[in-house]
């Protein structure tokens, strides 16, 4: 009998495990279909496969889909379940408290210095023309954001500080799209850090024997969270998808 039978067996007689280990990315998969029968929408993090101490620049897709998908799980912490392959369990969690958000709204003043400090330490790249998520540019009247959540980047027209459009437009053709928006909420490129956390977590970084082409938190700072990340073992039930093997 397959493991997603002894899922589904499991699941028609118990709350469903707030922490469920599976192997690899298909019993993932496999795992999650079980859920939704039953009307259960889990947050599946990826089969991140990275060791302690490699340089995080050369998995970005990666890292970008897990931090997500621990923003999601504690969107609802209490609510949720968590999918999550085993080698993914071995890594460090930013605590919740660095997954905040904030928005921008329309007729808002902004404080443009303020602005880019935070971003800047939520850790958006500062770019002339945005080609990924996890991009910001600043041109005169203009701020283009691309949130790590949102498929399309974001667009802001400014009269003076005041936010006077919010659009949406395509990354490729640069055209915005027709209707214009309320607001944008914005998540952290990386964490919710602020100056003092960032600069401590460099500071890790910089006494840390990590071996990489630029010793900075995109390329380490998952590593040296110390004090400002946890273990999803340690914090949360877990249940193993092997339990449920006959």
């Amino acid at each position: 009998m397959s493991t997603s039978v002894n899922l589904y067996s499991f699941l028609k007689l118990s709350p469903a495990p707030k922490l469920l280990v599976v192997e690899d990315d298909k019993e993932a998969k496999n795992a999650k279909a079980t859920f939704e029968i039953f009307g259960i929408s889990p947050v599946v993090l990826p089969d991140f496969r990275v060791f302690f101490g490699d340089d995080l620049r050369s998995f970005y897709q990666e890292k970008r889909e897990y931090l997500l998908g621990l923003f999601k799980f504690y969107q609802n912490q209490e609510a949720n379940s968590l999918i999550v392959p085993l080698h993914t369990l071995k890594l460090p969690a930013p605590k919740r408290e660095f997954f905040e958000t904030f928005t921008i709204e329309f007729a808002q003043t902004l404080d443009l210095e303020n602005l880019k400090d935070r971003l800047f330490y939520w850790g958006y790249h500062f770019v002339d023309i945005i080609t990924q998520k996890g991009e910001v540019s600043f041109r005169g009247d203009i701020i283009d954001i691309f949130p790590p959540n949102s498929n399309h980047p974001y667009r802001l027209s400014l009269f003076g500080d005041e936010v006077d459009g919010i659009f949406q437009f395509e990354l490729k053709s640069q055209r915005r799209f027709k209707e214009e928006l309320e607001d944008v909420e914005i998540l952290p490129a990386f964490l919710a850090l602020n100056q003092k956390s960032w600069e401590r977590l460099q500071k890790n970084i910089d006494r840390s024997s990590f071996d990489g082409f630029i010793k900075d938190i995109d390329s380490f700072g998952l590593w040296a969270l110390e004090e400002m990340g946890e273990y999803l073992l340690e914090k949360y039930p877990a249940s193993f998808l092997r339990d449920f093997s006959l």
